[in-house]
């Protein structure tokens, strides 16, 4: 039996305050009910309207311990696909991979169970741990931020003649919240599934897959983030600039002026520097290889920081607009990181989410991502607060994103990188 994991994700990191207000929230809903079975896709009543406290994801120690072990794991694969990739651009969900390795890990079995706990560095936790960990995770995306809007959907497809073994139903469904579908794993089935994703990423995954391939099974993943700059930029920030692609070659690009006091960084091979959303729970590194220098070694030397130290700074940021989609293979990635138990028919032993064995075929990746000026104006007391007085600030320094780059968005309090990617070229 056949089982293919298909993760989709997108990102949309901005929104301007008229769409914000265009469809204000529904009244009447209760604070433990979401609205988002009231949208169709393309609507963007995702938001409140009016910035919160910054929320914090309550971790306990051992839980802690857990999302230190995954982080490091998310740069770690990225690091490796980048090494790999084939195309200019690439763009990555760790949170996706990462999540949907663990719920796998919910319905394997011995040494296959064990060496994806290795390759995660969380193999001195038990499955219930880790489950626990992701479930307070997931719900703390869903709260940290009133102004950003982050979701994740989980579900199983499978050939209506399998059953769904109890104890893998009853720990995704409770930490994953996934959802168990029986189909005929048809045309129809194809169909559903692409619809799925349309409906869970708003629009932006247009469809996950062409065809079924014989598959007994397929997991899906959809993420989705879309969030307000923290401060305001408008369309007179905007200018006709130039950026030298990974190849060497100008592309006329429009770029965007940001001139604030920032978080920076910088190493022996990058510089650094963050940008926030809303009330700052999620926020954007952009971390550019100085002239001259390798990409991988910049990234390299920014992954392997025991602290991404940052000082505060008068900012000079120019930064293009753009918008990136990837689809990735993930699987031989996976396998050199020692993830290689569950792959092949050799393994039906150690894949135990049915009453029947399989072995898992594929673990393919959708990402979208647009990045622009827009936002909703933060009053400039609330960033000024956070780091005491722009006066005390007096050192300045300009960084200009006019050729390769990396960038990541992720969650404050625990460092969870939901996206990471690296633009080779901005046409």
């Amino acid at each position: 039996m056949v089982l293919t994991a298909v993760l989709a994700c997108t990102n949309m990191t901005s929104c301007s305050e008229a769409e914000l207000l265009k469809n204000p929230p529904l009244k009447g809903v209760k604070e433990d009910e979401t609205v988002e079975d009231d949208l169709r896709v393309g609507e963007s009543n995702i938001f409140e309207s009016t910035y919160g406290r910054r929320g914090k994801i309550a971790l306990g120690e051992r839980q802690q311990a857990i999302s230190m072990r995954i982080n490091d794991f998310s740069w770690s694969v990225f690091s490796r696909m980048f090494g790999a990739k084939s195309e200019v651009n690439l763009l990555v969900s760790p949170l996706s991979l990462t999540q949907n390795i663990m719920m796998l890990g919910n319905g394997l079995k011995g040494e296959a169970q064990e060496k994806v706990k290795s390759a995660l560095g969380v193999s001195d936790f038990e499955m219930k741990e880790i489950n626990s960990y992701v479930y307070q995770v997931n719900n703390g995306l869903d709260n940290v931020d009133r102004c950003a809007k982050f979701r994740r959907d989980n579900a199983l497809w499978h050939t209506n003649r399998m059953n769904v073994q109890q104890e893998f139903k009853e720990n995704t469904s409770r930490s994953y919240k996934a959802d168990i579908f029986p189909a005929m794993m048809n045309e129809q089935t194809k169909d559903s599934i692409n619809w799925w994703a349309r409906e869970k990423t708003y629009g932006r995954i247009e469809w996950m897959t062409d065809n079924l391939n014989g598959e007994d099974a397929v997991m899906t993943n959809a993420n989705y983030f879309r969030g307000l700059w923290r401060d305001e930029l408008s369309e007179k920030n905007i200018f006709l600039g130039e950026f030298r692609n990974e190849s060497g070659v100008l592309e006329q690009v429009n770029m965007v002026s940001y001139h604030r006091v920032s978080l920076y960084v910088e190493g022996q091979t990058y510089q650094a520097t963050r940008r926030s959303f809303g009330n700052a729970a999620f926020f954007m590194d952009f971390i550019l290889p100085k002239e001259g220098v390798a990409p991988q070694e910049a990234l390299a030397e920014f992954v392997g920081e025991n602290e991404y130290s940052k000082k505060l700074m008068i900012v000079n940021l120019d930064f293009p607009l753009f918008t990136s989609a990837s689809r990735v293979d993930l699987v031989q990635q996976l396998q050199d990181m020692g993830i290689n138990g569950i792959f092949g028919e050799n393994n039906t032993n150690s894949v135990c989410l049915f009453s029947e064995p399989i072995f898992v075929n594929s673990i393919i990746q959708k990402n979208y991502l647009s990045l622009d000026e827009k936002g909703t104006e933060s009053a400039t007391g609330l960033y000024a607060a956070k780091f005491d007085t722009a006066e005390e600030v007096k050192e300045e320094v300009d960084m200009t994103l006019n050729r390769p780059f990396f960038y990541a968005i992720s969650e404050l309090s625990t460092m969870t990188p939901l996206f990471i990617g690296y633009q080779g070229s901005v046409k």
